[in-house]
């Protein structure tokens, strides 16, 4: 029997594409050793909001707030695992790295945790009724994050990562809407639209870099996750090496994620080869560098990750089994 069987392939690639480009703009700063990098830029212009938008996508708002809860301890469990290992790993404080607002790169566990329960729940409806009062939801939701912003003293703004919030609950959410109410056809069928969206990235992307107010990247984002889920969704299926190498990363986005940072900040050091690079400008081999650089990472993070996911225990833990299993046994 096929364990993918059901998946839309499309979205893996897409996923598997947003983690190594996640994977890349963490390997110029922590192996690389520096950031002024014209690659680095353009992929901080729209890979988070692509990660985040993919995720609210996949997002089911028809589970209960009881099966809602049980996604959001899967994120948290990792989440505090890793803080913890990290802390013992870098040789430095829970604290000092729960009060950073990055959390040392595992943040975006929080943040989804945090929307998967803040999410409209109820069940499958098309009706203009029931997507007035998904929007006015959300709306409701940007508008006490936005408070939280303004209110919550640093240190708490700090802790709740708000920054994150503000920036990516309108792509989480909107990723939601696209998948329940099927805008993704529209977006599929719709080239005029995609080409005023490839046009509105790099308007906005150089608006940006010259220098004008950070509300532009918004529509740098949108537009970029628009253009990528247009060429994507429009791809026929193959069965390339490549491609099956993307969805597999995209099927194993979690041990990615958690797994690289310790692998890049202490055993992945390239700065010799990233002097060079930043040297010579030679963009076309940094990008294949980086490519297969990632890939390999990428390989081995997932290794890790099913090496911990085969033991009851460790798995169970880590990937919060045991918690709703907790949960579960003092609801019944």
């Amino acid at each position: 029997m096929n364990q993918y069987a059901g998946r839309i392939e499309y979205i893996d690639t897409l996923k598997g594409i947003a983690i190594i480009l996640v994977l890349i703009g963490h390997i110029i700063p922590h192996c690389f050793g520096y950031t002024d990098d014209p690659i680095y830029r353009v992929i901080y212009s729209f890979h988070m909001p692509l990660f985040i938008f993919l995720s609210g996508f996949l997002c089911n708002t028809r589970l209960t707030l009881k099966k809602r809860t049980e996604k959001a301890i899967k994120l948290l469990s990792p989440f505090f695992c890793s803080v913890f290992l990290y802390s013992v790993y870098a040789n430095i404080t829970v604290s000092q790295i729960m009060f950073a607002a990055n959390k040392m790169g595992f943040w975006y566990l929080m943040v989804l945790a945090v929307f998967y329960l803040v999410m409209p729940g109820g069940k499958q409806s098309d009706s203009l009724k029931a997507f007035i009062y998904e929007c006015i939801h959300g709306c409701i939701v940007m508008f006490l994050f936005v408070i939280a912003y303004f209110s919550l003293p640093t240190y708490l703004y700090n802790l709740f990562c708000v920054d994150s919030y503000i920036h990516l609950w309108p792509f989480f959410f909107l990723g939601s809407l696209t998948r329940k109410y099927n805008f993704i056809e529209y977006l599929k069928n719709n080239n005029i639209l995609f080409s005023f969206a490839f046009i509105a990235y790099f308007i906005s992307f150089s608006m940006y870099t010259m220098g004008w107010p950070k509300i532009i990247i918004c529509v740098t984002n949108l537009s970029a996750v628009m253009v990528f889920f247009y060429v994507f969704s429009n791809m026929n299926n193959t069965a390339g090496w490549g491609e099956r190498m993307l969805r597999w990363f995209g099927r194993n986005t979690l041990y990615i994620y958690i797994f690289h940072f310790f692998i890049t900040r202490r055993f992945a050091s390239v700065k010799e080869l990233g002097t060079w690079f930043f040297n010579t400008q030679n963009y076309l081999v940094e990008v294949l560098f980086l490519f297969a650089y990632s890939f390999v990472i990428a390989c081995i993070s997932i290794f890790i990750g099913k090496i911990i996911r085969t033991s009851n225990i460790l798995g169970g833990v880590m990937f919060g089994d045991y918690a709703c299993k907790l949960i579960n046994k003092k609801e019944q």
